[in-house]
């Protein structure tokens, strides 16, 4: 997975609850233990359905049931979460989870570009600093790369650049697409390394 940048497991433990899983597997990064976080629940149920007004803070209530966009999850926390954990409950073959390398931003506009890149979150939360953040960040001796083009707002030419290429028809030929079909189908993503769609 360290090469690849993420896992995908076939009908992975299908009877077994997710967060017991996810534990068997690693830690469980408890959303609702931060601060204005406290209602999310730590595993969440992903459903397709319309956009609402009423609920624009979160991808579906915003994009519907059109593509999600390229993004690094909580992408506006000073350190994202490493791990992500996709697994279906109940699958679909037209629908794929979408995922590249960031990589592909380091080979397209140069490491120099993404590490002057900042950007700010959209919105405030709840207790937190609305900060300018680093796109390109280190933490325990890792390098990451951080994106969300819609909980994030460029604040320098360098960012533009990069939602701009996140977005291009440039960026597709380098995209992998999992189909997430059975119950128990898992995609583990580093959310360091990558981003990830729907």
């Amino acid at each position: 997975m360290h090469e690849q940048g993420y896992a995908f497991i076939s009908k992975l433990k299908p009877e077994c609850s997710t967060e017991l899983l996810v534990k068997q597997i690693g830690s469980l990064v408890k959303v609702s233990d931060y601060r204005g976080y406290e209602k999310i629940p730590d595993i969440q149920i992903l459903k397709p359905r319309k956009a609402k007004e009423n609920i624009q803070n979160q991808y579906s209530g915003h994009f519907g049931l059109n593509d999600f966009p390229l993004h690094t999850d909580l992408a506006h926390w000073l350190c994202p979460p490493r791990y992500i954990f996709l697994r279906c409950l109940h699958g679909s073959e037209l629908v794929a989870t979408s995922i590249i390398r960031n990589n592909f931003l380091l080979e397209s506009l140069g490491e120099n570009t993404i590490k002057k890149a900042v950007v700010r979150p959209r919105k405030r939360s709840m207790g937190a600093v609305n900060c300018v953040l680093p796109v390109f960040f280190f933490k325990s001796g890792m390098k990451g790369i951080r994106w969300d083009s819609l909980f994030l707002v460029p604040m320098n030419n360098s960012s533009t650049v990069i939602g701009n290429l996140v977005v291009s028809k440039a960026i597709n030929k380098n995209v992998h697409h999992e189909y997430l079909v059975n119950t128990g189908d898992t995609v583990i993503i580093d959310n360091w390394a990558m981003l990830h769609g729907r």
